[in-house]
């Protein structure tokens, strides 16, 4: 049965909840890993500055200061399967349905108490997103 690492468990732990009880029953079930839980205003403007004034693609609209993230509030969390992580897209889109479901059954049985959204489902993806609506 796969189990977070300690890195993974970590940045769990800084999120709200009710992703946290999402992700300890994806994780009994489905191997992944927690790429990002809370940040810093300081690691969102990081974020924000690719693909603007450093190095890379745009990966954020939120700059951390006017327009915070939801990471910023503990209220998204960025998992990915594993060992595939991001190299596979369609392991990405399958694993971020996987999750989707498991939220929608979490929900409806009253184990978590708000309905989670998957950035996969966004206009710009962010497949390894997911937040409380």
């Amino acid at each position: 049965m796969p189990k977070f690492s300690d890195t993974s468990t970590q940045k769990l732990d800084t999120v709200h909840r009710d992703l946290r009880v999402l992700f300890n029953y994806v994780i009994a079930r489905r191997d992944c890993t927690v790429v990002s839980g809370l940040r810093t205003r300081e690691e969102q403007a990081a974020l924000y500055a690719k693909g603007r004034t450093e190095p890379g693609e745009i990966v954020t609209y939120a700059d951390g200061v006017e327009k915070l993230s939801r990471h910023q509030q503990g209220t998204a969390v960025d998992v990915v399967p594993y060992p595939e992580l991001y190299a596979d897209k369609e392991a990405l889109i399958a694993f971020g349905n996987y999750v989707k479901g498991v939220a929608d059954a979490l929900y409806g049985a009253g184990s978590i108490s708000n309905r989670i959204t998957w950035g996969g489902d966004w206009n710009m993806k962010d497949y390894p997103h997911f937040e409380i609506k």
